[in-house]
């Protein structure tokens, strides 16, 4: 029994144990995958939704500059013509 040789399914088992745990310490630093151009889109609108339910909305700044240009062009529209 001491002087026993191991069976060959036991060293068989651990060699696959061996190569298993050499394997995940190999992928353990890997960088994460670029996500498709669709997953992060789709990603960014649930975001955006996420964020507007919780209250968070913003008006864009093209629409905050819209609504300024025509308020000052109502202005000088009724100061050259009224």
């Amino acid at each position: 029994m001491a002087g026993e040789q191991p069976r060959s399914g036991d060293k068989n088992r651990d060699d696959m144990r061996d190569a298993l745990s050499r394997f995940e310490r190999s992928h353990q630093d890997t960088p994460p995958r670029p996500q498709s151009r669709f997953a992060q889109r789709r990603d960014a609108i649930r975001g955006e939704i996420e964020r507007n339910r919780r209250g968070e909305y913003t008006v864009p700044t093209w629409v905050l500059g819209l609504v300024l240009a025509l308020i000052v062009a109502g202005i000088v529209l009724f100061v050259v013509f009224g």
